[in-house]
């Protein structure tokens, strides 16, 4: 699938992910990719590192598809308990979205936008 902000910026090549197990991997165990994690109601969907091979970039977006918090540059989990951290938005969301570190600056996607989404 593809996101387009209201500029028509697109990010291509998104896994649309709305399993239970497939929302509970998300990227794990891989070296690349980009999904975004559908979920059936609204809560403040959590995301952490475990099992992550690369750092990404995280857009939390409400269920009327617009961007409400951005976590950039999130790292994999290490062996120092400092890097365990659990990444949730401030307010409740409908989708997570998990795309490769400076993405999301590169394509200039920020807090409020609203976001289109093509199959």
């Amino acid at each position: 699938m593809e996101l387009e902000n209201q500029d028509g910026i697109l990010i291509k090549e998104i896994e649309r992910i709305d399993s239970l197990i497939g929302k509970s991997k998300g990227l794990m165990f891989r070296e690349e990719g980009r999904a975004l994690l559908e979920f059936s109601y609204d809560d403040r969907h959590s995301i952490w590192m475990l099992f992550m091979c690369f750092p990404i970039d995280i857009a939390f977006i409400d269920q009327e598809k617009r961007i409400i918090d951005i976590k950039r540059d999130v790292k994999p989990l290490g062996v120092n308990p400092s890097t365990w951290k659990i990444y949730r938005p401030e307010k409740p969301c409908r989708y997570v979205l998990e795309v490769e570190s400076g993405l999301l600056d590169e394509k200039e996607f920020k807090i409020g936008d609203r976001l289109g989404f093509k199959n």
